[in-house]
């Protein structure tokens, strides 16, 4: 989702492809409501699609793995671990 294990997905086709589609659908639909609020007029920027761009570019010894940087995004978005929409 963030990338961040793209380097083992790499050795497996199956999980390259989820990976690599997952992160693509979400890039696409941020760019496309960017557009959108664009075009409606609203002049600040989309919040949420600019933190998962900045979740994406995190990389060091220091940055969260991906799995947790997972649980914050959903936190981020207000959902918490027993929500419905997480159990599915």
């Amino acid at each position: 989702m963030f990338g961040h294990n793209d380097a083992i997905a790499a050795d497996t086709s199956l999980l390259r492809g989820i990976y690599r589609e997952t992160a693509h659908r979400l890039i696409e639909r941020g760019e496309e409501i960017t557009r959108l609020r664009d075009e409606l007029g609203y002049t600040e920027p989309f919040g949420l699609f600019d933190r998962y761009t900045e979740y994406r570019k995190m990389r060091s010894a220091n940055a969260l793995g991906e799995p947790k940087l997972a649980v914050q995004f959903v936190k981020e978005l207000g959902f918490s671990q027993r929500s419905p929409a997480l159990s599915r």
